[in-house]
């Protein structure tokens, strides 16, 4: 990062203006081609000027500007997505923080290829937990799919480990997250003008990911582990 501050790292990568304009635009395509019901869109009003993290149940491509558009059309603010490092980088410019997954990584053979990827994982593991830390002390918000992958029609387990690891940035942050459930149901896959309900669930503050994995379940209807 060089002479940079964090927030100067990233904030050379979002683009407010930018950001304002994509939102326009999928909102007007996806409100003119869905209907879109929100639910318990209220219950972030109470969030208004407060960071947070959005917990949103992960099924299609559609739900990162549904997420989008909800949060700017009840709070009238940006938010930031962690995103899979994989995906294009103008994503960046949009508010995505790019992190690698481990699973992306079992797939290389070569042992010293593999001993160097786990090592840059782990170094922006740590940059995207400042991020966030960063993103929090500022009252921004987070968006983050607990389940770590798109799963439609099929309710995925929240992981653990990033669960885990959103409390590990609790205890550094020293103070509450407040965690936001989002359950987003389509009635259909592509037929114009068919359902997509965006409900809001019940926002909760928890000391560990065993209550917090609990309360996803509960709350936006995610597998429970066999």
């Amino acid at each position: 990062m060089g002479e940079l501050t964090l927030e100067e790292h990233y904030r050379q990568k979002r683009k407010d203006w930018l950001y304002y304009i994509c939102e326009r635009v999928c909102d007007t395509f996806l409100s003119s081609y869905f209907s879109i019901v929100y639910e318990n869109a209220e219950a972030l009003k109470a969030l208004e000027n407060k960071g947070f993290i959005l917990l949103p149940k992960h099924q299609r491509n559609l739900d990162v500007p549904l997420e989008g558009t909800l949060i700017y059309e009840t709070l009238g603010r940006p938010a930031n997505f962690i995103m899979k490092s994989s995906l294009p980088r103008i994503f960046e410019f949009l508010g995505g923080i790019g992190l690698t997954r481990f699973k992306d990584i079992s797939g290389i053979i070569d042992r010293e290829e593999r001993r160097k990827a786990l090592k840059e994982a782990e170094r922006q593991k740590e940059y995207v937990n400042r991020v966030i830390l960063h993103l929090l002390s500022n009252e921004e918000i987070v968006v983050i799919h607990p389940e770590g992958q798109r799963n439609y029609k099929r309710p995925a387990p929240p992981k653990i480990p990033i669960l885990a690891n959103l409390i590990k940035i609790q205890e550094r942050l020293g103070r509450y997250i407040t965690f936001v459930p989002l359950d987003i149901d389509y009635q259909s896959r592509f037929i114009p003008r068919s359902r997509i309900t965006v409900r809001v669930g019940s926002p909760v503050h928890v000391d560990d990911a065993v209550s917090l994995e609990n309360h996803l379940v509960r709350d936006i209807k995610l597998m429970v582990k066999n």
